[in-house]
């Protein structure tokens, strides 16, 4: 069982989706998986998953097309890995992401880990006067602790079946 399931929802996105794949591959931390869950894609997304020709991508496709929370759980499902994480198909992952995050899974005293270090805004991003720009957030080093149940109660989450609970 792998430490990390890195767990992408799809559906044409194929150009993105090649960066996002891209990027966790890139991880410099060996011990995860990744799943890409095809909502039914009308375009070349299997092939783009399939060009990478890794053992690690686990390529699965919805019989149909489901909502977005569906999707999530179908993906989720499919995972095998102690803790999962959910990558969307227009994000990428810094390169040092997992080992950064490993020691935090490993202690096993950390249930939900969020974070964010930086947003890029596609070439065709809706909003044009932030198109092609990368914002990054200053790193603060500081660690917050919280009940992750309550807060994603906040966030509605647990109506949404996002996240796998105990």
């Amino acid at each position: 069982m792998p430490l990390f399931s890195i767990v992408t929802p799809t559906y044409n996105r194929a150009s993105a989706l090649f960066y996002t794949i891209q990027g966790s591959l890139g991880q410099d931390f060996d011990d995860y998986e990744i799943i890409v869950s095809d909502n039914s894609s009308s375009n070349e997304t299997k092939d783009v998953v399939l060009s990478f020709g890794s053992k690690r991508i686990k390529y699965i496709r919805t019989e149909k097309r489901l909502s977005v929370a569906d999707n999530w759980d179908f993906a989720i499902r499919h995972a095998s890995g102690k803790y999962v994480m959910i990558m969307p198909d227009d994000d990428c992952m810094a390169p040092n992401l997992l080992s950064a995050l490993a020691p935090f899974a490993i202690s096993g005293q950390v249930n939900l880990v969020s974070y964010e270090t930086g947003r890029y805004y596609y070439p065709d991003y809706f909003v044009s006067s932030l198109r092609n720009q990368l914002h990054v957030a200053p790193y603060t080093g500081n660690i917050l602790e919280f009940d992750y149940i309550d807060t994603l109660r906040k966030w509605n989450y647990l109506d949404c079946r996002l996240v796998p609970l105990p």
